[in-house]
């Protein structure tokens, strides 16, 4: 479980943040088996502490009960955080330092699974409008799990699949198996060619112009989106 700011150009959700831009902070829990997003927390200010928006995201009603490992800036929310020196003591006691190191394993793959969605360009440059930021990155996300169930053999596991929204309501962890299983894996011979016209979709959908699209996309001329 960790935070990132993707700096996003409308001032009304984006404030001032540690990147000294204007940023909106997502709140995003991984499956730390898989490697697969779970869900996408709502966007908030940039400049709220980890602590805060774990809470104003909806990120924790979405996990519910479930264990999270989370770096030391969520202490005092419950998640399992790092083992820190006490007032006084010059080093950790072994046992608690083999534990550091397990932790920093498993919350590194997070920081992956950010890098791999920062590659995109949007996500460095977000001109996206109010919700637009966050169904960027719920599109990126689905693109993320999609490429990382091909690659392995998880397409029967219906954990990897993201709710049609994120907020309080758990949907991935409540829905039934059966229910999930009706939507079904991503077919065989999607491509990455298909990926990238859903991914304008949901762009088109939450208020970007072809143009805009375009731009993101690299298409040649706007007449190649097929939306």
């Amino acid at each position: 479980m960790d935070g990132t700011l993707v700096p996003t150009r409308d001032h009304t959700i984006a404030e001032q943040s540690k990147n000294y831009r204007y940023s909106t902070d997502h709140q995003v829990p991984i499956d730390a088996d898989t490697r697969l997003i779970v869900t996408v927390g709502q966007p908030v200010p940039g400049n709220r502490n980890d602590c805060k928006a774990w809470e104003m995201s909806g990120a924790k009603d979405a996990v519910g009960r479930t264990t999270v490992i989370a770096d030391g800036g969520y202490r005092g929310t419950g998640l399992v955080v790092p083992h820190r020196r006490e007032r006084g003591q010059a080093e950790l006691p072994a046992w608690k330092e083999e534990h550091n190191t397990s932790h920093r394993k498993v919350r590194a793959r997070v920081e992956h699974a950010f890098a791999r969605m920062k590659g995109w360009m949007i996500l460095r440059d977000c001109r996206l409008k109010g919700a637009g930021v966050h169904h960027a990155m719920l599109g990126i996300a689905r693109l993320h799990c999609s490429f990382a169930v091909h690659q392995r053999d998880w397409r029967s596991d219906p954990a990897w699949q993201l709710g049609e929204s994120v907020g309080p309501e758990r949907q991935a962890a409540e829905r039934p198996p059966e229910e999930v299983g009706q939507q079904g894996p991503v077919p065989e011979d999607t491509t990455l060619h298909d990926l990238r016209h859903f991914y304008a979709s949901v762009l088109i959908k939450n208020g970007a112009t072809p143009k805009q699209v375009q731009m993101r996309l690299g298409h040649a001329k706007p007449s190649t989106l097929q939306v």
